[in-house]
């Protein structure tokens, strides 16, 4: 006589927010070259399980390709030992000038994939974020 296995199992979805402002004063005397990075203080999302990360700034770019751009990385700050299987972000970048957001860009990424930094460092995002400040700036003289 076969016997009936029933078996039932979940699987709980934790989704945590937090609204991270770094400021940078005095940007325009910052002289880095390629590859030369700032690192933001590490911040922290979550009450009971914080998950903590931190913003790399490259203000030449992080590489030769992307030289004379901006790149930014979104960095989780891991514990090697306690290392996720998933860790899925959703995350916004803001241009504020004068306290006016003049351009916001949203970006979805699993940063657990191979252990590797999420970067932006596409040319036409700091394009459209530069114009979009210079114009907002023309504007508010």
């Amino acid at each position: 006589m076969a016997t009936e296995q029933r078996i039932v199992a979940s699987t709980k979805v934790y989704s945590d927010e937090c609204i991270y402002t770094w400021t940078i004063e005095n940007y325009r005397l910052i002289k880095l070259n390629v590859g030369e990075r700032i690192i933001s203080p590490k911040f922290a999302v979550g009450s009971d399980d914080k998950k903590y990360f931190n913003l790399q700034l490259y203000p030449e770019g992080a590489r030769t390709e992307v030289a004379g751009y901006i790149s930014l990385y979104l960095t989780p700050v891991i514990d090697s030992e306690k290392e996720p299987d998933k860790l899925v972000c959703r995350w916004a970048l803001l241009a504020i000038n004068d306290k006016n957001v003049v351009k916001k860009r949203t970006f979805h990424y699993n940063l657990a994939n191979d252990g590797k930094m999420k970067k932006i460092d596409d040319p036409d995002i700091w394009v459209n974020l530069t114009q979009s400040i210079l114009k907002s700036q023309k504007n508010s003289s």
